[in-house]
C-alpha cells in the first residue's frame, strides 16, 4: 500500500457548515420549542394544608400508640416532605427538540439513540410527552406539553422515534390526584 493511500487521521478536518449538503443532524435550528413547568401547581388552600397535617398527625398517634417508633418518624418526615413539595412553585424550562434529539434547558441532551419511543398521553391536562429510555435502569422522561399542540409533537417524533403506547404510572397519576 503507497504512503499516499494512508488516511492521516491527525489531521484536522472541517465542517463546511454554509453548505447545502450540511447533515440535518449538525443544524442548531430546533425542529419545535416549547415552555413548560416541571410540575403542574394550583393555587391550595389553607384546608389542604390543614388537612394534611391533621392525617399525618392521626397517623402519627396511631404509631405512637402501637409503639412503632419508624412509623411515627416516617409520617413526620413524609408529612414536612409534602408540604415543602406542594408549596414549591414550579421551575419553566424551554424545551426544544433537534434533529438530534429533545433538549431541555440546563440537562444533559436527549439523543434520539437513546430513546427506545414515546407517547403522549392525551387524556391528561395538559398532555403529557413520555420518552422512554433504552436503557431500563433509566426512568421515563415527562415533559409537559403546554402551550403547543401535541400533534405537532407527535409529527416531528414520529420522524426520529417510534410512538409506542403507554399507560400514566401510578406515581404520576397519584401526584395529579393530590395535585403536586
Amino acid at each position: 500500500m503507497a504512503v499516499e493511500q494512508i488516511i492521516n487521521l491527525k489531521k484536522e478536518r472541517k465542517i463546511d457548515t454554509d453548505s447545502d449538503k450540511l447533515p440535518s443532524v449538525y443544524s442548531n435550528e430546533p425542529l419545535i420549542s416549547w415552555q413548560a413547568r416541571d410540575h403542574l401547581s394550583g393555587e391550595r388552600s389553607y384546608l389542604w394544608y390543614i388537612t394534611v397535617i391533621i392525617i399525618g398527625l392521626a397517623l402519627m398517634i396511631w404509631a405512637l400508640w402501637t409503639f412503632n417508633f419508624l412509623f411515627a418518624f416516617f409520617v413526620l418526615i413524609a408529612t414536612v416532605a409534602l408540604i415543602i413539595a406542594s408549596s414549591r412553585q414550579p421551575k419553566i424550562y424551554n424545551i426544544s427538540i433537534f434533529p438530534h434529539g429533545v433538549e431541555i434547558e440546563g440537562l444533559p441532551p436527549l439523543y434520539f439513540s437513546d430513546i427506545e419511543s414515546f407517547w403522549i398521553f392525551p387524556a391528561t391536562n395538559p398532555p403529557i410527552l413520555s420518552l422512554r429510555p433504552r436503557h431500563h435502569i433509566q426512568f421515563p422522561t415527562y415533559l409537559l406539553l403546554e402551550n403547543i399542540n401535541p400533534e405537532k409533537i407527535h409529527e416531528v417524533l414520529l420522524n426520529y422515534i417510534p410512538e409506542q403506547e403507554e399507560e400514566l404510572p401510578f406515581v404520576e397519576r397519584l401526584t395529579q390526584l393530590i395535585g403536586l
